[in-house]
């Protein structure tokens, strides 16, 4: 459908946590919302959301709205929208409209669904831009150049690597083994080793701490034995973790691989020039980088704001519009 531009907000609802972002301000929240038990009413959204099924998680169940950047409930796409949009209102005023950041590859019906539910949350105009092209807004490229460059997204849902320029996205790779994946892996790993079973929170601060705390020797995790149902406190090695890490750093590898497949040799050409974009939460993940970059034998880099790369480059879209009218009318006068 080709690039559209808005103004005001940009939005990028991932599986994990939606972001949006309105000038030098990121608001980041969970992809949650609350719902009753009995009545299947939405209560919360959110971090409120996650508080409340912490606490409360007989009387209240889980709705995750996306997956993979697809959506799975309209009616939680609404409620979580409509509360990021009473979070920042306060912060910057009225809004006359955003620009969505969503996965390349989605059909007519799939947008008429994006557009339904973020009118229905109260925002009145709805721009769309596709997250190859977000990622690169939020480095400083030049989309619109007659130059590939390689971007991977490696969210919660998916692996996703794009080749994209002149404006478009070339093509796209896609692996459905994304971090909450990594996190059930990490999960699996502890039961079988140590006899305690640990929560998705746990093993997703455990992932974010093998990369942030490398130098300790142990990581203390909290679990509940599976006899009991006790507590119990457990001394976890990083270095243990490296066969799980190991896999899904080839799932990326082999990712990538299948994309230059897909492209032409100048594009080929122009990706080992520039070399490869990581952004996404476990770009941050440790050696990643490096692993890719020696494999590959080309620059790999990460994105300065890896979580908030999709709703930055979302936002910056209409800056890049302006930047490409004026220079289109700068030429005409030639």
């Amino acid at each position: 459908m080709g690039i559209y531009f808005g103004k005001a907000l940009g939005i990028d609802m991932g599986t994990a946590y939606t972001r949006v972002c309105c000038g030098d301000m990121v608001m980041c929240e969970p992809t949650i919302v609350a719902a009753e038990e009995k009545g299947n009413t939405m209560v919360a959204a959110g971090a409120e959301a996650a508080e409340l099924l912490r606490c409360a998680p007989g009387r209240y169940r889980q709705v995750l709205p996306i997956c993979s950047g697809y959506i799975r409930h309209r009616e939680a796409v609404i409620y979580m929208l409509g509360y990021m949009l009473a979070k920042i209102l306060p912060c910057v005023g009225k809004v006359t409209g955003a620009t969505i950041c969503i996965p390349y590859g989605l059909n007519e019906r799939q947008y008429d669904a994006w557009e339904y539910c973020a009118m229905l949350a109260g925002i009145r105009k709805v721009h769309f831009i596709e997250e190859p092209l977000a990622a690169g807004l939020s480095q400083g490229w030049d989309v619109y150049a007659p130059y590939a460059r390689m971007s991977v997204s490696l969210g919660a849902g998916s692996i996703r690597a794009a080749a994209a320029g002149y404006a478009g996205v070339i093509a796209q790779a896609r692996a459905y083994a994304g971090g909450n994946a990594l996190d059930e892996a990490i999960a699996r790993y502890i039961a079988r080793a140590y006899g305690v079973r640990v929560g998705g929170g746990w093993a997703e601060r455990l992932k974010v701490a093998l990369g942030a705390q490398q130098g300790r020797s142990y990581i203390q995790v909290s679990g509940q034995l599976p006899t009991d149902g006790r507590m119990a406190d457990v001394q976890v090695c990083p270095a243990e973790f490296g066969g799980v890490l190991q896999l899904y750093y080839q799932s990326v590898l082999e990712v990538i691989r299948s994309l230059f497949y897909k492209i032409s040799p100048d594009a080929v050409s122009d990706i080992a020039e520039e070399g490869i974009l990581l952004y996404g939460g476990n770009a941050l993940l440790y050696g990643l980088r490096q692993y890719l970059q020696e494999r590959l034998e080309l620059p790999v880099t990460v994105s300065a704001q890896p979580l908030y790369t999709g709703a930055v480059g979302a936002y910056r879209a209409i800056g890049a519009d302006k930047k490409q009218k004026a220079q289109r009318k700068a030429a005409g006068r030639k």
